[in-house]
């Protein structure tokens, strides 16, 4: 990760007014727990940034990876106590915050950073040591979230019927089977059904458990059989984008 966002030339202003204290188990929220850990006071100032998916997050960067937030956790110097409250947490898309004043006393503490989808934590870090020091700004370790959602391909299949194009019952087709190649027919297998299937209207090719659905060129070969000795088959090109589903429609024609 780069630190070119310290180079900060306007302060970023706080994205949360302050709220009250949080988390503070066997408290009266009238009255706080003076022995509680709270990392919060006016000795220093803090300042953190984090990547996504090795992006300088943005809008579309966040929701490509399903991020809406990212907050900081600080624990007590032994990790028996965590406090986190809305003013360390913030908007996936922003990549940094900058306190621009005291917002830290001084001492010991850790910290891990979480990243958020509404309220559900789907990424944590590792956590991290630190000393605040009077007078001094408080930089947290950067981290780099890795999240990638897969991009789903929704096919949508005709049969031919000899007189167009229709259902599996119209074409009398009993059986199917598919895999998706890069880019041509013979190119690399990515993912196949799992031997025959019932003859379907659809195929849905979910996130692959090898990872990630990379934008691209593909295609989609269909295999319709019927007990009669009867065969379909056809190629249909699918173009895979970095986010969102593809949806597409292949014409299964029959074969000699």
């Amino acid at each position: 990760m780069e630190f070119s966002r310290l180079l900060r030339a306007v302060p970023f202003p706080l994205p949360f007014a302050a709220a009250s204290l949080i988390g503070l188990v066997g408290c009266d929220e009238s009255t706080p727990d003076p022995e509680a850990f709270d990392p919060r006071g006016t000795s220093a100032e803090l300042y953190g940034e984090w990547d996504v998916n090795a992006l300088v997050p943005s809008a579309d960067v966040c929701s490509r990876a399903g991020i809406d937030a990212v907050e900081v956790v600080f624990s007590s110097a032994d990790d028996a106590e965590q406090f986190t409250s809305p003013e360390f947490r913030f908007p996936c898309a922003t990549g940094y915050f900058d306190s621009a004043g005291p917002m830290l006393r001084a001492g010991a503490l850790g910290y891990r950073w979480r990243a958020l989808a509404g309220e559900e934590v789907v990424l944590e870090s590792r956590r991290y040591s630190a000393t605040v020091v009077d007078g001094e700004e408080l930089v947290l370790m950067p981290v780099d979230f890795v999240r990638r959602i897969g991009v789903q391909i929704d096919l949508t299949l005709t049969w031919a019927t000899g007189v167009g194009f229709g259902s599996c019952a119209e074409a009398f087709v009993d059986t199917m089977n598919w895999e998706l190649r890069r880019e041509t027919s013979t190119g690399a297998l990515v993912a196949a059904s799992n031997g025959d299937l019932a003859c379907a209207g659809s195929v849905s090719i979910p996130d692959l458990p090898t990872g990630i659905l990379e934008a691209g060129d593909y295609v989609v070969v269909v295999h319709g059989d019927a007990s009669d000795g009867a065969a379909w088959g056809t190629e249909c090109s699918v173009v895979v984008f970095e986010s969102g589903a593809v949806e597409a429609t292949c014409a299964v024609s029959s074969t000699p």
